[in-house]
């Protein structure tokens, strides 16, 4: 809630709207917006405080969806990812298995599905698998989202492109920004896909 509260406040000395905030997030930013999103429950949308948010090549937590291939992120005993081994101390052993009820716990599914906000999910076509599987699911259990799978682009070049001639990935989010600033009625998603 920190980072909005700080754009709110500033964004108005850079000639930006504080009413028209849309937050942006790429791999582990984009899992940290969406558990700023997922969980806030608590929080009114003016404390909120967004208007759009975009979340790219994130490996997110969508329990109790399961994906058909393997997630070495939430799946039942899923490890923390060891760092990649490195010239000189050995490397640290393996984490313990995480508690499948911690991870259900920790899902940002539900509060997902509770914004009223559109929501841009975006993965990389050279993304790995299980975070392709999870942006189109994701897609499918949202009020209002934009989905985007960027071809030709991997999970670093997607954002590395931003400011290039390359507008691949650039063109569709400025598009989406501009839309989800714009004023629009207050109002409740009427139709939202049901979780299996």
């Amino acid at each position: 809630a920190a980072f909005v509260r700080w754009v709110k406040a500033g964004i108005a000395d850079h000639g930006g709207d504080p009413k028209r905030v849309v937050a942006m997030g790429q791999s582990n930013g984009a899992v940290q917006l969406a558990t700023y999103l997922g969980h806030g429950s608590g929080r009114s949308e003016e404390e909120a405080g967004l208007r759009g948010a975009i979340l790219m090549g994130g490996a997110f937590n969508l329990l109790p969806l399961r994906l058909s291939v393997p997630d070495r992120f939430t799946e039942p005993g899923a490890r923390a990812v060891p760092p990649p081994p490195m010239l000189g101390p050995p490397p640290m052993p393996p984490a313990a298995p995480i508690d499948p009820a911690t991870l259900l716990a920790r899902s940002n599914l539900e509060g997902l599905k509770a914004q009223n906000i559109p929501i841009m999910v975006v993965a990389a076509e050279l993304d790995p698998e299980e975070i392709v599987e999870t942006v189109s699911l994701l897609g499918k259990q949202l009020c209002r989202p934009t989905l985007a799978v960027v071809p030709q682009h991997s999970h670093i070049s997607q954002i590395t492109s931003f400011g290039t001639a390359d507008e691949t990935m650039s063109a569709p989010v400025l598009s989406f920004i501009r839309s989800a600033a714009q004023p629009e009625p207050a109002g409740r998603c009427l139709k939202r896909a049901e979780t299996p």
